[in-house]
């Protein structure tokens, strides 16, 4: 008989029998008659607390493979203009068709992300048009069109209450530099769930083997002249270098996409955090304000004079030279007074004296804007017109309708700004798009006597 004793718990008629004390080690069995602690299901230690992997997540893998397919199109495609954007319209098209089964109870949920949608589908027809048209706005388009995307994306996904639109601007960095990684591994568990436990062990031997065998063949081609010249010869082979590649490409953006779609389906939402918004007392605000306030009408002064009102300019400068060298810093006073406003407007207390003085810095603004549009207007009667100009004037008339939200911000104070500011953009953008740039710069030659 053996001398080990065994702890016997404490019997407590008050305490169910399940949540009797145990010792402070953990439960003891007596093994001697027969008791045993339950095993795992899995005898390897795997984790059995892991979520299985869905029928969507499979048919994610579909997608994803999809979107990378007409990557690699567009990646590996010929270099003509008309085909290198129809084939980056179609890489993004598959996307968005991708994004909108994978999503579609969110995206009913989220309205604010059918501008964007809408815009990004006629970006895609737009930047197929524009290979005709003008080859900046092309390039422009390729950089503003997955832009737009990241943030219809994160509208759906990650929507924001009403007045913290600004959080959408950390979302979308983190939509490019964390979110296609951060799922990494949801791919490889739903690629893995499509096979037998002996078949993901047969691929991950393979997963294995691919960089031991690369390794090892390195090592031999430089121990041995004659294998170093058949390996050489085999891979010299230009047609098998771009398939390797292709196939390469295709794998990662597989992955990346998978990661990025997961995390907008599945991805786990951080609460908004609280924030306590601290005013700031009244007394340096006012001072700003009134010093560029009293900047403004001396330069509003000037401009009546000699722009406005057909004064003659100095012997040494020319009407053309006046306008070219003022044009683009009047643009960056015009956005410093919106920084301006906006930091007044969302951290100063609002009274009537603080109201007036902004709206004498959005008049003065104002003022601001008829001066360069004046400028331009002297610059292109001296230069012509170009699709470059024109779009000076679509940054002119942008600036204009932001000024006149914000002069209605200021009586309409449940007026979303930052959220209108953003639709105003995605229309006009998409109306600049629809210039023809040639035509409308012919059409307007003849305004200026060219």
């Amino acid at each position: 008989m053996s001398n080990e004793k065994y702890y016997e718990p404490r019997q407590n008629a008050n305490v169910p029998a399940a949540k009797q004390l145990q010792p402070p080690g953990g439960p003891v069995y007596d093994i001697e008659h027969g008791e045993t602690p339950a095993m795992p299901d899995d005898s390897c230690g795997a984790r059995t607390d892991e979520k299985p992997v869905t029928n969507p997540q499979r048919l994610l893998l579909a997608g994803a493979f999809a979107i990378a397919f007409f990557f690699q199109l567009y990646a590996f495609g010929a270099e003509s203009d008309v085909g290198f954007m129809a084939r980056y319209a179609s890489f993004w098209a598959a996307y968005i068709v991708v994004f909108h089964l994978l999503c579609r109870d969110k995206v009913k949920k989220a309205p604010m992300a059918a501008p964007f949608a809408v815009t990004a589908v006629l970006l895609c027809c737009a930047a197929v048009a524009q290979a005709y048209i003008d080859d900046q706005m092309r390039w422009i388009n390729v950089v503003i069109l997955p832009c737009i995307l990241m943030f219809h994306a994160q509208l759906v996904a990650n929507p924001l209450p009403a007045g913290r639109e600004s959080g959408y601007l950390a979302l979308f960095f983190y939509g490019f530099f964390v979110q296609p990684f951060k799922y990494i591994g949801k791919f490889f568990n739903a690629a893995g769930s499509l096979f037998r436990k002996d078949g993901r062990m047969v691929w991950l031997g393979v997963l294995i083997a691919v960089p031991v065998a690369g390794m090892v063949l390195a090592l031999l081609s430089s121990a041995d002249a004659v294998v170093s010249s058949m390996l050489g010869r085999l891979f010299s082979d230009s047609r098998l270098q771009r398939l390797f590649f292709r196939l390469l490409v295709l794998f990662v953006f597989a992955v990346l996409f998978y990661s990025f779609l997961y995390g907008a389906k599945w991805g786990r939402r951080e609460a908004a955090p609280t924030r306590t918004i601290v005013l700031w007392p009244a007394i340096a605000p006012r001072v700003v304000l009134g010093a560029l306030i009293a900047i403004y009408a001396f330069f509003t002064a000037i401009q009546f004079v000699y722009l406005f009102g057909g004064r003659g300019l100095p012997d040494d400068l020319t009407y053309a030279a006046y306008a070219r060298e003022g044009f683009s810093q009047l643009i960056w006073v015009a956005a410093i007074n919106l920084a301006v406003f906006a930091a007044c407007l969302c951290r100063v207390r609002e009274d009537a004296i603080m109201r007036g003085m902004l709206v004498a810095l959005l008049a003065a603004t104002g003022v601001i804007l008829a001066s360069a549009f004046t400028r331009l207007g002297l610059y292109i009667g001296a230069y012509g017109l170009t699709f470059k100009r024109v779009q000076a004037f679509w940054m002119l008339g942008y600036i204009s309708m932001i000024i006149a939200l914000c002069c209605v911000r200021l009586f309409k104070s449940k007026l979303p700004l930052l959220r209108a500011s953003a639709f105003i953009l995605l229309g006009w953008y998409l109306v600049l798009n629809g210039f023809n740039a040639f035509a409308i710069t012919g059409g307007l030659y003849g305004l200026y006597g060219l």
